[in-house]
């Protein structure tokens, strides 16, 4: 007998109901939320069907079901769903074609299940899936067993992909998920759309975060043969990292280091990195310069704020030898390195120091711990250095303004010469070397007056001391083929000085109607400055004519004056601006020019410009200091052009220029090329011109290629290529890497790479590699 009317129904469904929950009180009463109903006396039986507002929905508890068609059996306790059936089962939306739900045991079975997460990041569709609560590992001290959720799903597709249609998948004939914690499969196959990569009868995969991973990379090098990298990485928590490396070249032998990265929360916690490496080869390889067994690279950096607002930087690395970059610069890479920083950065430092709103303190060493160089340039080191700065601040009330400066430091200068000195040459050698006390400390008294036409003038006068004790000379023999240094010993000498000028410097801004269609408002800013400095020191700089123990070695990084002298200088800086629809302001072009003049009444000093450059015209009265000019145009949204460029005005010869093209023809796509002409410094070479070009491409969502390439004009080669593959799986990403280095000297050097890397271990956590 089947009774309608909803008052009716509604009492008998409540008391089958309630009758029902006598059986065992855990279950929890359903409830239509919409829908209409009747019942089945007979069959105990209530069928739930759409109304005017839309398909059925019952609830059971925290668990809710959405579909075409509910049937719900009271003597099983069951519910049947069909027809496009969505459950709220746990937090999860499960969605099928069919559903039946045992409500006494929380478990159930859907069928034709659609892309569904039952971890974060992990998607599945399939035939059937079933799903339960099985009891969790014991915890110690529970009262009650715990429960997790388990599903189980045959013939289906399984991925940790973002995206629940994927670029990469696995087909299985059977997985079992444990949310956040594993997934294991039987009989998959892993396909990009409907292409297949391989197969395995067993796959399982972690879906929580681990303390201990584990790493393993096999990579191909010319120097160091076929390597095997293995990596063992402790993560306590988000701030504390530690890798382990137990790699083996086939070439070279074995070679183990460590490395803590550190990042301590709070506002006083420090951050920063220590590594340390090192190989002890079979056989010494065929280098040029260094010939051993021992060979290793220990680097780091530290920052930290303390108490008061005191900064802490330190930054340091030392090489066994200065061909180690050349030889191990790819297995540096895959242990996380920034080679190309280190290079850069030949000093190790370490910086205190605090500020107030009105001075600064602070206190350096920096010093070479390296024996060689990476350039010919030549570095001051401090050992250490203390300096005071007072910044300009008004004298009463009046608009004069005085500031000064103090500085003591313990100072060492070395000019060497080493690999990569230049295309065609191998050879180390140190030049000079000097190394003396200075006290130093400088008073400046100066005031702005505001002039017509928004000119602004501000004379000013100075006067500066500086004392030098303990001077040693060290001057390298040409003669000696051992390049012997001879010690030369100075007394002290104290050395003052007088100097004065002004500025005089404005700043124009010229609005006009925009002639781009992607802005709505443009503008010009013109700011020239020209300056005017005379200096006369009691103790002028020996000709530089005049051997060099016979000259005062002077070390004084703060200035260039030597002489009696009138500097005119001019620094010129203009630019173009835009402001689109939306507010945001961005730069159409930027031009900037300096030069100056230097001019010297006694005409008795060859004067050089200290820029570690050989002066060819060795003038006795007067002196151009290079001309420093940058451009930057970007008369496109998609094109940028520009370049950077110093000129020796006196010796009429380009010291060196970069000219360069960004483009990007589609939003997927980023060219750079870029054409060098420079000359090595100290000798008579000829100028030096290289191409560069750098593309990178983002093919898919899921896959990206990059090129990078420098071709020597001079020799017609191709002196570096690195091409490489980068795919994106969500979580980690590889990388299929060939990369080939020609060196005139070292021969080539090429490499095969086949990484994996991580965005984030336990999650993603952003686009930029975390492989620390």
């Amino acid at each position: 007998m089947r009774l309608t009317g909803y008052l009716v129904i509604g009492l008998l469904w409540a008391l089958s109901i309630a009758s029902a929950q006598d059986s065992s009180s855990s279950i929890p009463p359903l409830e239509v939320m919409r829908g209409s109903y009747v019942y089945d006396f007979q069959d105990q039986l209530i069928h739930v069907y759409s109304d005017e507002r839309g398909d059925p929905t019952v609830s059971l508890g925290e668990q809710t079901i959405t579909a075409e068609s509910i049937f719900y059996y009271q003597k099983t306790n069951t519910i049947e769903a069909t027809g496009n059936v969505r459950l709220w089962y746990e937090g999860t939306i499960l969605e099928g074609n069919k559903l039946t739900f045992d409500i006494s045991k929380e478990q159930g079975t859907m069928e034709k299940v659609k892309d569904a997460e039952v971890s974060k990041g992990v998607y599945f569709s399939g035939e059937t899936l079933t799903f339960r609560q099985v009891l969790a590992e014991p915890v110690k001290g529970a009262t009650e067993p715990v429960t997790r959720n388990e599903y189980t799903l045959t013939n289906g597709i399984i991925t940790a992909c973002e995206l629940p249609f994927p670029h990469y998948h696995i087909e299985c004939d059977r997985v079992v998920i444990i949310p956040d914690e594993r997934a294991w499969a039987n009989d998959i196959v892993f396909r990009i759309g409907t292409f297949s990569l391989f197969y395995f009868p067993v796959f399982t995969k972690s879906l929580k975060e681990h303390e201990i991973t584990y790493f393993f990379t096999p990579a191909v090098y010319s120097h160091l043969g076929v390597g095997f990298f293995n990596r063992l990485m402790y993560k306590p928590n988000e701030n504390y990292i530690f890798n382990l490396y137990g790699d083996y070249f086939t070439d070279a032998g074995f070679g183990k280091g460590a490395k803590f990265t550190f990042d301590v929360p709070g506002p006083y916690g420090p951050r920063g990195e220590l590594y340390g490496y090192h190989i002890l080869q079979e056989a010494p390889d065929n280098d040029y310069i260094f010939d051993g067994e021992d060979r290793y690279n220990i680097a780091g950096h530290y920052q930290q704020t303390l108490p008061y607002d005191v900064q802490v930087t330190a930054r340091g690395h030392i090489l066994s030898d200065s061909e180690y970059r050349h030889d191990d610069s790819g297995a540096e890479q895959l242990h996380g390195l920034d080679v190309f920083e280190e290079e850069q950065d030949v000093v190790s430092y370490l910086n205190i120091a605090k500020a107030w709103e009105d001075q600064s303190i602070r206190l350096t060493t920096a010093s070479r711990l390296d024996s060689f160089y990476f350039n010919g340039l030549p570095f001051v080191e401090r050992k250490p250095q203390l300096h005071y700065v007072y910044y300009p601040s008004r004298i009463l009330d009046s608009d004069f303004m005085f500031d000064f400066e103090l500085d003591y430091g313990r100072y060492r200068r070395e000019e060497g010469i080493t690999y990569p000195f230049n295309k065609v040459s191998m050879f180390q050698q140190t030049r000079y070397l000097d190394e003396m006390d200075r006290f130093d400390a400088r008073f400046e008294l100066s005031r702005t007056i505001h002039l017509p036409e928004q000119f602004a003038l501000k004379p000013w006068v100075a006067y500066r001391a500086t004392h030098y004790a303990d001077a040693v000379h060290y001057g390298d023999n040409p003669g000696d083929p051992a390049t012997r240094l001879d010690r030369f010993d100075y007394g002290s000498e104290t050395r003052s000085m007088l100097e004065g000028g002004a500025e005089l410097s404005t700043r124009r801004t010229m609005e006009f109607d925009p002639f781009l269609k992607r802005y709505d408002k443009m503008r010009a800013v013109l700011e020239p400055v020209l300056q005017y400095g005379y200096f006369h020191p009691d103790v002028a700089l020996e000709e530089f004519g005049l051997a060099p123990h016979e000259r005062f070695p002077y070390i004084d990084i703060s200035d260039d004056y030597r002489a009696k002298m009138h500097r005119v200088s001019t620094l010129l800086r203009t630019r173009i601006e835009g402001k689109d629809s939306s507010g945001t302001t961005s730069e159409l072009l930027r031009f900037g020019l300096g030069l100056s003049y230097d001019q010297f009444p006694d005409e008795n000093l060859r004067f050089d410009n200290f820029e570690f450059y050989e002066d060819l015209a060795k003038d006795n009265d007067h002196r151009f200091s290079d001309v420093i000019e940058e451009f930057a145009i970007s008369p496109l949204s998609w094109l940028s052009l520009g370049n950077t460029m110093r000129y020796d005005v006196e010796d009429s010869e380009m010291r060196s220029a970069y000219y360069y093209t960004n483009l990007r023809p589609l939003n997927t796509v980023d060219l750079n090329v870029g054409y060098y002409t420079y000359r090595y410094p100290f000798i008579n070479a000829n100028e030096q011109e290289d191409i560069s070009m750098l593309l990178h491409w983002a093919v898919s969502p899921k896959w990206d290629l990059f090129l990078n390439t420098r071709f020597d004009l001079d020799q017609n080669v191709f002196r570096w290529n690195r091409l490489g593959v980068v795919r994106d799986m969500h979580d980690f990403y590889t990388v299929f890497q060939i990369e080939h280095e020609s060196h005139p000297t070292l021969g080539d050097d090429y490499s095969f790479q086949f990484r994996v890397n991580f965005w984030g271990i336990g999650g993603r956590k952003g686009r930029a590699p975390e492989v620390n």
